[in-house]
Formats: C-alpha cells, structure tokens, sequence
C-alpha cells in the first residue's frame, strides 16, 4: 500500500480483513483459484480511473494507519495507560 499500488491478496486473517475494509485491492483464500483467476479478471479489466483511485486509496490508508511512526506512538499510549 505504501508503494501506491493496489493488492491482491491471497491469504485470510487480518491481512484479508485490512484489505477488504479499506477497499484497496482483491481478496480470495488461500487455494481459491476461481477466486484468483476471478480477482485477476477484475484487475485486468480495472479502468484506469479505478486504478487510479486504488493506488490514491491505498497510500492514503498506508500513511493514516500504518505509519511505523504513528503506530509506535499508539502503542506506547496504550502500554502508558495500561501500567498507570
């Protein structure tokens, strides 16, 4: 997402979950390859517009939740507030 480039994700967990709930690529579990061969079609047949607006959403959502700076931060808040 840092990179400004839509996902494509085979994998479920948190990692399905990020990608699904930011709309910032294509999702299928792990085996999946009617689902892959599916995602594949739909990235291939993406409009520019679209891929455009799925780089733009996943830099975005790369700078606003996983900033290595901001997540540090969080972190040491929420170790802050739990030994206090």
């Amino acid at each position: 997402m840092a990179a400004s480039l839509p996902i494509l994700f085979s994998g479920v967990g948190e990692g399905a979950r990020i990608i699904q709930e930011n709309g910032v690529g294509w999702q299928n579990d792990p085996g999946d390859w009617k689902s892959l061969i599916h995602n594949l079609t739909l990235l291939k047949q993406s409009t520019d517009e679209e891929l455009l607006e799925l780089k733009r959403r996943a830099r975005s959502v790369a700078i606003a939740k996983f900033d290595r700076g901001i997540q540090i931060a969080d972190f040491h808040q929420k170790l802050s507030t739990q030994t206090a």
